[in-house]
């Protein structure tokens, strides 16, 4: 197993996670309007949709070690233009999709199992860490802002060349890509396993349909506007978890596994992205990720693939308790849910979708991306963390606390029992998926 090259390949995944969660330095900003919008093209769901199609393609096309080389120089060399440069979101994505492609597509020469584990670890560190650093992003203080700037309104993203976040990100996949290329240098002639065709179309068809269930959704507030019916709650996230649940229960072996892991930590009650000190909650946030993605290496082991599975169940089971916490209200009791939101969800999230993967039967690449993807897609798609069904002033504005609390956990009895049960009913699919054969393939 090459040690440097796993480590290279999760220092991009740490790169593609923070900049597929949060492609621009400010969130969408929603406006309430009668009249129907066209398709959102430079929205920032759009952009993770493109920059995930874009990671299929990289994964899949490369038939030799050299090609994939190439296709990760690429997405370097576009993350370095718009690290220096004013460039919509989309070019950002585009980057960061085409380097976690090409580590993807690394990975059946590095090692395949640990490989693909180190690049879903290392995206889950920076989905989680690069949100707490927004106000660093927009350099601003992290102070809290008047209760208007909390509402959907009219206005566009904020873009700017010299993003000291991206900057880093873009060096530290030109260094990754520089060191996979010294390293492979001899290895250029060697095929690259590609993954099945199936796999890379319902990746894909699930990649485009959150883009889609974002559409649904600016759509769904103008109607809502124009029938003066009130915002109540929208289903399309619902629907797009619900097919994550059936994708995983219908693809062969278990490879689904990630899909569950991800629906669920998406589901449950994450960590507040907001403090006063944004580079030391990314830093403990990263740190718990890693610890939790740790634990998954040291309690599994490339032949147990049937101790990684029950691993899963284990950690989605953790996340529908975590979750129901929320329903403690006493004086007390109500820092429960805080405490296990901001410094325990983080790690069981690195702990199950990284023991997901070390579980697969076998490990697929398409498999990977179209979960990983399926992360900040998810997180966009029911309107709880836009902030008009409660007073915010805690809270991000901008919606970016990581991949946990945003679509599922509004501060509402309604938003927990939806959690608990999307968590739940992905905690039963895991215990279905453990019980197949480890030899199942397709």
């Amino acid at each position: 197993m090459n040690r440097l090259g796993i480590a290279c390949v999760a220092v991009i995944g740490v790169v593609a996670g923070a900049v597929l969660t949060a492609p621009t330095a400010r969130g969408d900003v929603f406006g309430f309007s009668a009249s129907l919008p066209g398709f959102p093209y430079d929205s920032s769901p759009t952009a993770i949709a493109l920059g995930g199609l874009l990671a299929l393609v990289v994964a899949v096309v490369p038939g030799r070690v050299g090609i994939a080389l190439a296709g990760m120089g690429a997405g370097a060399t576009v993350l370095v233009v718009a690290a220096l440069l004013d460039t919509p979101p989309a070019i950002v994505t585009a980057g960061a999709g085409a380097a976690l492609g090409g580590a993807v597509a690394l990975a059946s020469t590095i090692g395949v199992r640990a490989a693909l584990a180190a690049i879903v670890a290392g995206f889950v560190v920076g989905g989680y860490a690069v949100p707490a650093l927004a106000r660093i992003r927009l350099r601003e203080p992290s102070t809290p802002r008047r209760y208007a700037d909390y509402l959907p309104s009219d206005g566009s993203y904020t873009r700017f060349a010299g993003d000291a976040v991206l900057v880093i990100g873009a060096g530290l996949v030109v260094v990754a890509s520089v060191v996979l290329a010294v390293t492979l240098r001899r290895r250029f002639a060697e095929p690259v396993e590609r993954p099945p065709v199936p796999s890379v179309g319902i990746a894909a068809a699930a990649t485009v349909g959150g883009a889609l269930v974002f559409w649904w959704f600016l759509r769904w507030i103008s109607s809502a506007v124009s029938d003066s019916t009130g915002l109540h709650t929208f289903l399309g996230g619902y629907v797009l978890a619900a097919g994550a649940v059936a994708i995983a229960v219908l693809t062969p072996g278990r490879r689904g596994l990630i899909w569950l892991a991800a629906v669920a930590v998406v589901a449950a009650h994450g960590a507040d992205g907001t403090t006063a000190n944004g580079m030391t909650m990314a830093v403990v946030l990263a740190a718990l990720v890693a610890f939790g993605a740790a634990v998954a290496f040291a309690l599994s082991r490339e032949s147990a693939s049937t101790g990684s599975s029950r691993l899963v169940v284990v950690g989605v089971v953790l996340l529908t308790f975590l979750t129901a916490t929320q329903f403690l209200d006493g004086d007390l009791s109500a820092a429960i849910p805080v405490i296990a939101g901001g410094f325990v969800v983080p790690a069981v999230a690195g702990w199950v979708l990284t023991a997901s993967v070390r579980g697969a039967t076998p490990p697929d690449g398409a498999v990977v991306i179209g979960a990983l993807v399926a992360l900040p897609l998810l997180t966009r798609t029911t309107g709880a963390s836009v902030g008009w069904t409660a007073y915010t002033p805690l809270t991000d504005s901008d919606g970016l606390d990581g991949f946990g609390g945003l679509s599922y956990s509004a501060a509402t009895n309604t938003g927990i029992i939806s959690a608990v049960v999307t968590t739940a009913v992905c905690a039963a699919a895991a215990v279905v998926l453990s019980r197949r054969s480890a030899t199942t393939r397709d």
